[in-house]
């Protein structure tokens, strides 16, 4: 084969393998300008997907007194969500809780749908208006009476969704409940005593030998007195005469709570005028004829307002006792 020659034409052109390394070239730069950065949206896309999103229902107290209002947070965690509206429905023992009404908080402050009050249920849907939001805020407050005692489970239905910047489906992950305790009203008791002192011995008048006790009870269902008393009426009367110095307790009482209230009655011999106390001796004896002769009111041992020989017989009668 004869060498070629400097000057000599060159071989011709494969015109078509040139216009497929061309191709190969676009194909290779469109792949990397487009393909693969959607690929890398893709894959941070799901790595920053949103977690976190909580409702939960809060209260300041978690006890409540039968009869009586309360209010209760529905509080929305957006965790790293940028939430736009919240569909919330919120469920309740209807037997114990009575809703009186369900608004809008001031977190997701547009009320698309108004608050909606069922058996045993209440709903609202709120929005962000122009823009996404992220934090901790609440998005409706619900107001309850408590009609019975016992506790009541205030929660998140499941039902219940958030819509967030970005995501397609409801991005709802945790829903917290609250129980409340209702109880009654706490129970008042009053007791007193008349007199606050009596008699024991011989020829004691009868207004000196018992005392009267009497007592008052409200909200309450069950009301006792220790010292041999017992179970009585949730108000009323009895008549004690103990021996010695004794102090009665009524207990009233309801279903939440107790309360205690105490007298005591004061006992002493009749006549008994002096130390030592309890012995009618020639002390007490001594003491009674100088408030007689005195014409002394402690020498009225009947207490019937005449210092006369009643009142003498009764000493005598119980000297030495």
């Amino acid at each position: 084969m004869d060498p070629i020659h400097p000057f000599d034409a060159p071989p011709p052109v494969n015109h078509r393998a040139l216009f497929g390394i061309i191709v190969i070239v676009v194909i290779g730069f469109l792949a990397y300008q487009y393909v693969l950065p959607k690929s890398q949206l893709d894959f941070n896309r799901g790595d920053a997907a949103v977690s976190g999103v909580t409702l939960s229902v809060q209260s300041t107290t978690t006890s409540v007194v039968l009869n009586n209002q309360f209010t209760v947070d529905v509080v929305l965690n957006t965790g790293t969500a940028m939430v736009t509206a919240a569909d919330i429905r919120i469920s309740f023992p209807q037997n114990t809780l009575q809703p009186i009404s369900i608004t809008g908080g001031s977190f997701l402050p547009s009320v698309l749908s108004p608050g909606i009050i069922g058996s045993g249920t209440a709903s609202i849907v709120v929005g962000s208006g122009t823009a996404g939001r992220q934090g901790i805020g609440t998005v409706a407050l619900i107001t309850f009476r408590a009609v019975q005692i016992g506790t009541a489970t205030i929660q998140v239905d499941a039902t219940s969704q958030v819509a967030a910047v970005g995501e397609p489906a409801n991005v709802l992950t945790t829903r917290v409940p609250l129980t409340m305790t209702i109880t009654n009203n706490p129970p008042t008791a009053e007791l007193s005593a008349s007199p606050l002192a009596i008699k024991t011995g011989l020829l004691v008048p009868s207004s000196l030998a018992s005392s009267r006790l009497t007592w008052s009870t409200a909200n309450t269902t069950a009301v006792s007195i220790d010292q041999g008393v017992g179970t009585v009426q949730l108000s009323g009367i009895k008549d004690v005469a103990p021996s010695t110095a004794t102090t009665y307790t009524l207990t009233a009482s309801n279903p939440s709570s107790s309360i205690t209230r105490t007298v005591t009655v004061q006992v002493s011999k009749i006549g008994d005028m002096v130390a030592p106390i309890n012995t009618i001796d020639i002390f007490d004896y001594n003491a009674f004829v100088s408030a007689f002769i005195n014409n002394s009111s402690s020498a009225d041992l009947d207490t019937d307002g005449d210092i006369d020989l009643f009142d003498y017989n009764i000493i005598v009668t119980n000297f030495g006792r």
